[in-house]
């Protein structure tokens, strides 16, 4: 299917660019271009496997372990706190926490041998829920996890993993010392 376009010669160059262009719903999402395109720099010995494996965690942390979680966090003022909201988002929390259990690998990180996107999206959030989570009465998110345990303990190995780790633990000192 061809686009229409202007005539002349002034916007040849943008016809050519532009017939070039996958039509709308063509177009890959965001985070399929920066899998596809940078990954390997990040991955290189994932193989196709692990990769599927890889943007299913990230689906999935996106789609149904961070909405809750998030929804938690905005709840943490004890004094504006809905106790209703609190106990439907625990309760929604704990069961997608129970399904990343059953999704992680048995070992190495979570799609596989080879430290993923997975990781990296899961790293910050298992951090802020294992933070959070005391705050509403629940334990973190590692306990009675034992897959989510290992992993948790082995991503930390990561330098990069490291560094942000303690990145987010300077600034959530920061948060509870103001209060």
């Amino acid at each position: 299917m061809q686009r229409p376009h202007r005539s002349g010669e002034k916007n040849k160059n943008r016809r050519v660019l532009l017939r070039r262009l996958p039509i709308v719903g063509e177009q890959p999402s965001f985070a399929e271009v920066v899998i596809t395109r940078l990954a390997p720099i990040f991955r290189p010995s994932a193989g196709s496997g692990e990769r599927a494996r890889s943007r299913t965690f990230s689906r999935f942390h996106d789609l149904y372990l961070d909405p809750p979680l998030r929804a938690l966090i905005a709840q943490a003022n004890p004094a504006a706190r809905d106790p209703k909201v609190v106990a439907e988002r625990l309760a929604e929390l704990t069961a997608r926490l129970d399904q990343l259990e059953n999704l992680l690998a048995d070992e190495g990180f979570a799609a596989g041998p080879s430290f993923t996107f997975a990781d990296c999206a899961l790293a910050p959030t298992t951090f802020i829920a294992n933070n959070v989570l005391p705050f509403f009465g629940s334990k973190p998110a590692v306990e009675g996890r034992p897959r989510l345990s290992r992993w948790w303990s082995h991503v930390q190995t990561r330098p990069s993993v490291k560094r942000a780790l303690a990145e987010m633990a300077e600034a959530l000192a920061q948060q509870m010392q103001r209060g």
